[in-house]
């Protein structure tokens, strides 16, 4: 169902994954004609919103400890990893880890002037945890390989995911369709102009690998994070529950979905 909580009804954290078992039920309260699956919790900051992730993902593990978990970069999760490395009662052993999207190499010759995103994820997370881990930079051949290895034994588990500026999750830009496989794209120009501080620096990538709409929209939950004033506006118009999916707003498709959890700190 479409719900909407404030921070005063998140005490103890919701547990998702109850929730999940119990989404077969039918909603006890009305409800919009879009974003049933959604449960919206507007939290006080951007630490409660990193605790509540946390809290979420060590649930999973807790339920099911061969889960398989996508995970995303960028600034909005940081906080999520800084939690998790510091929760030694997280059993990650038999769990497997995979990367939400990634950077194409550009025809650069010299250092990067950029972190990649496997680098990024084995120092904010991966290298303080076990389990397997997946890059996406062996699969740029390949990308169904990859989808595959996501995808299987009805994975994924768990999706965490960002919202970027125009709408786009993972590198699903505007345009992608909610059955699009995982795919090499070319980066919009306000997904370069967000990522990097001078887009039109020698040596910065233009395309990606993502992890597609038809992958994320299978996993049996997805968590959003979103934090800050300048997300507030994207997600009132992907969340809009008065409003169709709109091919413009790829974050939108999620509203199809059973189970989505937003975190937000507004």
């Amino acid at each position: 169902m479409y719900d909407q909580m404030d921070a005063v009804s998140v005490k103890p954290p919701v547990s998702p994954v109850a929730t999940g078992l119990e989404r077969s039920k039918k909603p006890t309260m009305s409800h919009p004609s879009f974003a049933r699956g959604l449960h919206w919790l507007k939290l006080p900051d951007a630490e409660a919103v990193a605790q509540q992730a946390t809290h979420i993902v060590a649930e999973q593990l807790a339920h099911k400890p061969n889960a398989s978990l996508v995970f995303p970069t960028g600034s909005t999760p940081l906080g999520m990893y800084a939690q998790l490395r510091q929760r030694n009662d997280i059993n990650w052993e038999k769990s497997r880890l995979f990367q939400l999207d990634e950077y194409v190499r550009p025809d650069f010759e010299g250092p990067l002037p950029y972190q990649t995103f496997a680098e990024f994820m084995q120092n904010e997370l991966w290298r303080f945890v076990g389990g397997q881990k997946f890059y996406m930079a062996q699969y740029f051949e390949c990308p169904a390989a990859y989808e595959a290895l996501v995808t299987k034994d009805n994975g994924p588990d768990l999706v965490i995911l960002g919202i970027g500026k125009n709408g786009h999750i993972a590198f699903n830009e505007p345009g992608s369709q909610p059955d699009s496989p995982s795919r090499i794209v070319d980066l919009a120009p306000l997904t370069r102009i967000s990522n990097f501080a001078d887009p039109s620096q020698p040596g910065l990538p233009t395309q990606a690998i993502t992890l597609g709409l038809k992958a994320i929209l299978s996993a049996r939950h997805i968590l959003m994070l979103a934090t800050g004033t300048g997300k507030q506006g994207i997600v009132a118009t992907a969340f809009d529950p008065n409003t169709a999916p709109d091919i413009n707003c790829p974050a939108s498709w999620l509203k199809q979905h059973p189970h989505v959890t937003l975190l937000t700190d507004f």
